[in-house]
């Protein structure tokens, strides 16, 4: 699955495409049938990793200090393998930017869902940038990885 940047919601930008396993013949018919699942809540696919429950986004920086063009996410994790963890420091965040800068990562125990909060700063240096993080133990993967693409 691809998605292209668009401005615009009228525009279609989700796209999914394969690559066959023998190359297509040119002039010949060929058939393709596939299935597109949605679902709102439950997701068809057993995951052993917590899930992303909420993203928010907001002013970066110190409250009350100059700020710059620094943008605030929260992202919220839950699910069964963040409830192994009952120390916080167990926790590494990996975030990262395609272009610009993460600063002030921080991860943080939410009583309220039960799972884990994960905070950070982005200093945009561009118009576009493709955010990803996720949560780890070691080399164990806990979270599934959030995916944003950030627009100036």
């Amino acid at each position: 699955m691809v998605e292209i940047p668009s401005d615009k919601e009228i525009h279609d930008n989700v796209v999914a495409f394969f690559v066959p396993e023998k190359p297509l013949e040119k002039g010949r018919e060929y058939l393709f049938e596939y299935t597109i699942n949605w679902f709102k809540n439950q997701n068809p696919v057993k995951q052993s990793v917590a899930k992303v429950i909420s993203t928010h986004t907001g002013v970066g920086g110190v409250s009350g200090e100059p700020r710059g063009d620094l943008i605030k996410f929260v992202i919220d994790f839950r699910g069964k393998e963040l409830n192994q963890i009952s120390n916080v420091a167990d926790l590494t965040p990996k975030v990262e930017a395609s272009v610009g800068d993460i600063k002030d990562v921080v991860v943080i125990k939410n009583p309220l869902t039960g799972g884990y909060r994960l905070v950070f700063d982005f200093k945009p240096a561009s118009d576009l940038s493709e955010l990803r993080a996720s949560l780890w133990q070691e080399d164990k993967l806990l979270s599934e990885v959030w995916s944003y693409q950030w627009l100036r």
